[in-house]
């Protein structure tokens, strides 16, 4: 069974400007603006970035996510 690329799934979002969720899901499940937009804004920028930097900046953004749920004291 054939599966697309990431980059593939962000130009088939890109050129139906929806999220990636929509594609996943059928529908825009999403009604928190502030999610969002941040959303859409790791979107743009991991579509921005090239393939080498893509892999880190997952990374990144899960681990950053983790550790705002475990330290209540920066949300």
């Amino acid at each position: 069974m054939f599966e697309p690329s990431m980059e593939t799934l962000l130009q088939i979002s890109s050129f139906f400007h929806v999220p990636l969720d929509t594609l996943f899901s059928g529908y825009d499940q999403t009604k928190d603006r502030l999610l969002e937009n941040a959303l859409h804004e790791v979107q743009l920028t991991y579509g921005a970035l090239e393939e080498h930097q893509r892999e880190r900046f997952c990374k990144q953004l899960i681990f950053y996510s983790k550790v705002l749920a475990e330290t209540d004291e920066l949300l």
